[in-house]
């Protein structure tokens, strides 16, 4: 079976090639169908689909973000910065006349408010420090870099890859234990170097920088 991870890098990579409605649009919907994957894992067995569809408690990208960070799950920081990327999403879906883009102002300022990229270039710092392949934590670096000083598109393309990565990391841990207060800038869940090594063999390196 192809884990989502696996996925991530072909979906990632078609992004890139995408109008700017339609990767606004596509990759917050990536980062809600992971959201998904993190209730299903962790609601009892059994549990209805019906609390995923429209009008259920979960039943919209809003609904998800706002009770996974009541659970505890997610911190505020990748709260809000969900939060930023719904509302890039709207905006462009309600953008009729087609005139907006990521370096219109509105969608600018909004990049520019995103936290995740910097939060996981402080991590990638500590984990690849502990990678032995220097060219892979070289490229790895640089593709955290390129979601602070990009283009506003790229910041928003970096958080939706670096929101995915942390979802995909807490659907795998084992433990329902809330996640508040944890470390950011030490590593994932668990803080242990096990799942350093999860993230290592996400490789991010394929999120390759602009030219």
């Amino acid at each position: 079976m192809t884990q989502p991870h696996s996925e991530f890098g072909q979906f990632f990579e078609a992004l890139r090639g995408e109008t700017d409605r339609a990767a606004a649009v596509l990759g917050p919907a990536y980062v809600d169908a992971a959201l998904e994957r993190l209730f299903r894992a962790r609601l009892i067995a059994g549990a209805s689909d019906d609390v995923f569809k429209y009008g259920g408690p979960l039943g919209s990208f809003s609904a998800r973000i706002e009770m996974s960070y009541a659970l505890g799950w997610i911190p505020k920081s990748l709260r809000d910065d969900l939060h930023l990327m719904r509302k890039i999403r709207n905006a462009f879906a309600h953008d009729f006349n087609h005139r907006l883009s990521f370096e219109s102002d509105q969608v600018t300022q909004r990049t520019l408010s995103l936290t995740l990229n910097q939060q996981f270039a402080d991590m990638a710092e500590v984990s690849t420090a502990k990678t032995p392949d220097r060219q892979r934590a070289e490229a790895m670096r640089a593709a955290m870099v390129s979601g602070l000083v990009g283009t506003p598109r790229r910041r928003f393309e970096m958080a939706v890859a670096n929101a995915e990565v942390f979802l995909g990391n807490t659907v795998r841990a084992s433990t329902h234990a809330p996640v508040n207060g944890f470390e950011w800038k030490t590593t994932f869940v668990g803080q242990t170097d096990q799942d350093l090594q999860a993230h290592d063999s996400i490789d991010l390196t394929q999120l390759k920088t602009e030219p």
